[in-house]
């Protein structure tokens, strides 16, 4: 078998064999792909979970501190009329003390 020969078996064999390696490299990147995509999908849906943790927890602060607004402003008027009714109790005390 003379060079030639041998070199036009072989180059068929070796156009076939790179076929198939090619075939097997794109099999095994689109595998690759889909497992990138499904981890991503997994972490995506990790990170939602936990926003809405959050959100959840934004409301809650914002319905405590409308509530502490609310309780706020009823002290505030407790202690205006505390002030009011105190200032009238100076008042009556000094007329006491003036007239006794």
């Amino acid at each position: 078998m003379t060079l030639t020969d041998f070199l036009s078996v072989f180059q068929p064999l070796s156009v076939i064999i790179a076929f198939v390696s090619l075939i097997y490299v794109v099999k095994n990147s689109k595998k690759n792909n889909e497992k990138d995509v499904e981890a991503r999908a997994t972490g995506m849906a990790r990170i939602e979970v936990k926003l809405d943790g959050v959100i959840d927890s934004v409301d809650e602060i914002k319905s405590e501190l409308k509530s502490n607004r609310a309780e706020i402003n009823e002290l505030v008027e407790r202690i205006a009329k505390i002030e009011s009714s105190v200032e009238s109790a100076h008042h009556r005390i000094n007329e006491l003390t003036e007239k006794g």
